[in-house]
């Protein structure tokens, strides 16, 4: 139990890096077009804004099942042989945890007022200058909560763990189906110990995510 409490830590907080980061890159992708089709920059932009919003989103419509099964063929041969490599599940586990972090930061992106940035220009603030001093103070909220969805969604991810999680690297819902498959009293206390556990750890996770939340704002 405390080799896969470790795993899904571990795994977590990759997963937890490399989603939030890739979410922070999809939803600026996603204002800068919205905003441009505010402006009426291009003719038909709108309509490339919703279909590149629900390309971000195909993965909350995609079984994590076939997704597990994607990687494993996808990742099974050279020159990207990871099928045997740890580092597939975070990968896996940040494509399913993509779409959270969009629409959790997405409303920070919305939030910034462009004369403010304009104005921080004008008095000679850089561009690092300018995020630290107006984006990051409207956006610390929302990366926040986009962090821990993306920690804990990882850290309670099953179906398409169990394709990828080798023996000897089992995340906490690996070992918990393990344990539940085999006889004894002692397996099946140790299956319920983690079990609480995972609850309590996603249960503290969205009690904070209510407390952060940058807004009430509707975005799934």
């Amino acid at each position: 139990p405390v080799e896969a409490i470790l795993n899904s830590v571990t795994i977590a907080t990759g997963a937890m890096l490399l989603a939030v980061g890739l979410g922070l890159m999809a939803a600026r992708t996603l204002f800068e077009w919205e905003r441009a089709a505010r402006n009426g920059v291009r003719r038909g932009i709108n309509l490339s804004t919703r279909l590149l919003d629900a390309l971000f989103m195909l993965p909350l419509a995609t079984s994590a099942v076939t997704l597990g099964l994607g990687y494993l063929i996808a990742f099974g041969r050279p020159p990207l042989n990871l099928r045997s490599s740890i580092l597939m599940l975070p990968i896996v586990h940040a494509v399913v945890a993509v779409p959270f972090v969009l629409r959790s930061v997405l409303p920070g992106f919305r939030s910034i007022q462009q004369s403010l940035r304009e104005a921080a220009a004008m008095l000679g603030a850089d561009g690092w200058r300018t995020w630290w001093e107006v984006d990051w103070p409207l956006m610390r909220r929302p990366i926040l909560v986009a962090a821990l969805f993306a920690f804990t969604i990882s850290l309670g991810e099953f179906s398409a763990t169990i394709f990828l999680a080798r023996p000897e690297t089992p995340t906490l819902p690996v070992a918990i189906y393990r344990f539940l498959g085999q006889p004894g009293a002692m397996n099946y206390g140790q299956a319920l110990a983690m079990s609480v556990l995972l609850m309590l750890v996603c249960t503290v996770a969205f009690v904070a995510i209510e407390h952060f939340r940058f807004s009430a704002e509707g975005e799934f």
